[in-house]
């Protein structure tokens, strides 16, 4: 059993933001919500990082007393995060114009990414037997660790627009 009231004090707190600026969660593969797990425990309250996004995403009541406290509410609230803007599905939410020679040099940009040694050991390849050869291949979760760690360095406007090179 978990303590709603202290979740929600962790979840309020700017070093333990779930939410980017369009008021998307973060993937639950990202390490905020295993931290936000530690430092439930630092109160005697278990609760799994799977647990906590599910909480979020879901916008869960985080109180019993009234159903406009939801988690997810209250956090846009004090993050000053504004509702989604809804899309029309003919309209691309982000769009990158390719040049006319369509040369992909002209609107790449190349950077390295930086992930602690735990993340790399959670992705890093693995052997497979793919019919009868032996490849290596990133572990599951690997996309998410990567594009978390893209907007987190890059702040990139789509991550739809990250090619990753391995």
């Amino acid at each position: 059993m978990y303590d709603k009231i202290k979740l929600l004090e962790i979840l309020l707190h700017s070093d333990f933001r779930t939410l980017d600026d369009s008021g998307k969660s973060f993937p639950p593969s990202s390490e905020i919500y295993r931290i936000i797990a530690e430092k439930m425990k630092e109160f005697n309250c278990n609760i799994s990082s799977k647990h906590i996004y599910t909480i979020i995403n879901e916008n869960r009541l985080c109180s019993e007393n009234s159903c406009k406290d939801r988690y997810k509410d209250k956090i846009k609230e004090v993050f000053n995060i504004k509702d989604d803007v809804e899309v029309s599905p003919n309209v691309s939410y982000c769009s990158v114009e390719t040049p006319k020679n369509d040369s992909i040099n002209s609107i790449s940009k190349e950077f390295d990414i930086i992930i602690s040694s735990d993340q790399w050991k959670s992705i890093m390849p693995v052997r497979r037997l793919y019919g009868r050869r032996f490849k290596h291949v990133l572990q599951s979760g690997w996309t998410d660790v990567m594009a978390e760690k893209a907007w987190q360095q890059q702040k990139f406007n789509c991550t739809a627009e990250v090619q990753l090179y391995i």
